[in-house]
């Protein structure tokens, strides 16, 4: 009887480990979706399943929300006494969250997730369907995360009781650093933009927020009676470089100065037959008008 669920538990994780499906495409121990972890991204419910038609990695974009709900780990038995072994053994999900692709040499720690034998449910072609599960977590996955890409990386491992639980003691699951599970996502993150325009007035493109893998364009149709628009600047004294746009592998709120610069106006002096004057001046808007030399005339 050890033996029997022994191999069953390997099977088990040969599945949810990646191992090729060849190797165990004969085998019938496993339902329709041997594990299930069920999601809420972007407000909408969203379940990955692992089973012999589905060992591939996951790949999201444009992530704006993302909770772990539920797990859910299945097995079928071909004995009784085999399904009564899960009220002493459990599945546990182990995962961590990293940026980047999959890299499985990461040394980032793993999150344990314990899961709860459920029940034996009806006959399924004379065979017990033995589950594990854990539901209500909503568990915030991007909580401190700054936006990027990133990697959800995960694996079930099995832990015995003390009744018969060597059936599934942790021997029993493949390498975590050989063929874990992957999920790669984007977390487009929303961040705030304010823009100083320091007396002047935005007429057109004003940009308040930007998002991860979008970036924003900053307004040039901006205004000032009297003063040239010289760009915007990522700091109040106006120095550096002028910034047009945000880009798309920014992070963090940003904030920016309206810089002007005073237009001139050159002024001519008609001395009406006198000599010796100034022919004109030059005049800046906003500053009193310069001195002039005045004329003589005989």
């Amino acid at each position: 009887m050890k033996h029997k669920l022994s191999k069953s538990l390997i099977v088990l994780f040969l599945v949810l480990f990646g191992i090729s499906p060849n190797l165990w495409a004969g085998n019938d121990w496993w339902d329709t979706g041997a594990a299930k972890l069920t999601f809420s991204k972007n407000s909408s419910s969203t379940t990955v399943t692992l089973n012999k038609t589905n060992v591939a990695k996951t790949t999201w974009t444009g992530v704006t929300s993302l909770t772990l709900n539920s797990i859910e780990c299945n097995l079928w038995f071909s004995n009784y006494d085999y399904a009564d072994h899960g009220n002493v053994c459990s599945a546990k999900l182990y995962y961590r969250i990293y940026a980047g692709s999959q890299d499985k040499s990461k040394s980032d720690s793993y999150t344990e997730v314990a899961t709860s034998f459920k029940s034996k449910s009806d006959w399924k072609d004379s065979k017990y369907d033995v589950v594990w599960t854990k539901t209500g977590l909503s568990t915030n996955l991007l909580s401190g995360l700054e936006g990027g890409k990133y990697t959800f990386e995960y694996y079930f491992k099995a832990t015995g009781g003390t009744n018969n639980g060597t059936d599934c003691n942790s021997s029993f699951y493949l390498s975590n650093n050989s063929s874990n599970y992957a999920i790669e996502f984007t977390y487009a993150k929303s961040y705030t933009v304010t823009l100083n325009a320091n007396g002047g007035t935005i007429n057109a493109g004003n940009v308040t927020s930007y998002a991860y893998g979008t970036g924003a364009t900053l307004p040039t149709n901006v205004t000032k009676t009297g003063y040239r628009f010289d760009g915007w600047f990522d700091n109040s004294d106006l120095t550096g470089s002028a910034v047009t746009t945000i880009s798309t592998t920014a992070t963090g709120d940003k904030e920016y100065w309206a810089k002007w610069t005073a237009k001139t106006y050159t002024v001519t002096l008609d001395a009406q037959g006198g000599t010796s004057g100034s022919g004109n001046v030059t005049a800046t808007y906003d500053a009193a008008m310069p001195e002039a030399t005045m004329p003589t005339r005989t």
